[in-house]
Order: structure tokens, then sequence, then C-alpha cells
């Protein structure tokens, strides 16, 4: 059941993603309006309420177990700084 509604969920994000696009490469419109969602203004802000609560629960409440902090602070770097990395790797995003 579990799944069904993970997939339908899924499946209603992605569709007006591919909709969007004018007529080109729908995979690379839909590739592209993900990577600009994911580097909005709203997912950055997400973002630092993300560091902020790993913050507070870790060092002050200390509820969240250090190895969970930094995969969570790790994944949010990777996330937006991919483009930066992408571009000195040679693939100018």
């Amino acid at each position: 059941m579990k799944k069904k509604a993970f997939l339908s969920i899924i499946l209603l994000c992605v569709a007006p993603i591919v909709f969007a696009t004018n007529g080109g490469d729908v995979i690379s419109g839909m590739l592209e309006n993900l990577v600009g969602l994911l580097q909005s203004k709203m997912a950055r802000l997400s973002a630092v309420v993300a560091f902020i609560y790993v913050g507070y629960s870790t060092l002050y409440l200390g509820r969240m177990q250090k190895d969970r902090a930094c995969a969570v602070v790790l994944g949010l770097g990777i996330i937006f700084s991919a483009g930066f990395i992408m571009e000195k790797l040679g693939y100018g995003v």
C-alpha cells in the first residue's frame, strides 16, 4: 500500500514538470525543471531550516544521533553544491 501511495505522489509531482516543456526533449526539460526546483529560493530556505533543526536537536537537545546529523548536512551540501561541482568537473551546468 505504501509503495502505491509513494508512486502516485511521485507521478503527481513529475507530471506537471513533464508537460511544461515546449515540445523539445521532454526528459532534459524535466531534469532542468527539477534542478531549478532544487535550487529555488524555497528549497534554500527549507535547507536553512533543516540545518537549524539538525544543529539544535543534535547539540542542544541531544535527540539526533551524530551520524544521522552528519548524513543530513553532507546530503544538503551535495544537493546545493552539485552545480558548482559539475562545473568544476567540466560539465558546465
